[in-house]
């Protein structure tokens, strides 16, 4: 693992925000997921759950990584050194 996988992997330990937005969208997620355990049983709304998070993961990632490029850039652009 590379020193940028170990900070983001760092900073995702973090407590859940605690925010009015948040939190409706996590009951928005579990009400979802309960329709699928409801329509399709156990096993497969875990399998669709773990499929999710990997998704929102690497989304998740490329992000935190467009965030670290697009910080260096308007570092070179206002001339600080690195």
């Amino acid at each position: 693992m590379n020193f940028l996988e170990t900070m983001f992997y760092r900073l995702i330990e973090e407590p859940e925000p605690q925010t009015p937005e948040y939190r409706e969208n996590r009951s928005v997620r579990i009400d979802l997921l309960g329709r699928i355990h409801q329509a399709m049983g156990e096993e497969m709304a875990d399998k669709i759950n773990d499929i999710y998070a990997e998704r929102e993961t690497m989304e998740n990632y490329r992000y935190f990584l467009f965030g670290i490029q697009l910080g260096l850039e308007l570092l070179v652009l206002t001339g600080k050194e690195l």
